[in-house]
């Protein structure tokens, strides 16, 4: 595999490995909800996960900014809490009545809570 990888161009490279990022990312997501079905105490270490997650990727975009470019940002923290307001209110405001009719399926909500973080991502 190494040697094919070598062999073909960078951007096809590039997008396979990114492909299976994604594929990886998938599976460890599906496995976390599987087993949140099952133990119900998973739900906490799945919001712990999250969180970190965040804090990672906010540590590591303004260690961009701070440490390698030498530039000084406030920005961070201003695009966190549009984003993360946005997508509070349109989960409230507008999602809130579809999940509320079809309470018997669980998948809704993470179908909504998708789009609203996406349209969050987009507004800020």
């Amino acid at each position: 595999m190494a040697t094919v990888a070598k062999r073909m161009a960078w951007w096809k490279r590039d997008l396979l490995f990114f492909a299976a990022l994604i594929a990886g990312i998938f599976a460890v997501w599906w496995l976390l909800e599987y087993m949140a079905a099952w133990w119900p105490a998973m739900n906490y270490f799945n919001r712990i996960i999250i969180l970190i997650g965040i804090n990672i990727t906010l540590a590591v975009s303004l260690n961009i900014i701070s440490g390698h470019a030498g530039q000084f940002s406030l920005g961070h923290a201003g695009f966190m809490a549009t984003g993360a307001y946005f997508s509070a209110y349109l989960t409230v405001t507008f999602f809130d009545p579809y999940l509320r009719r079809f309470e018997g399926t669980p998948w809704l909500h993470g179908v909504l809570s998708n789009v609203a973080l996406i349209i969050a991502i987009l507004a800020a």
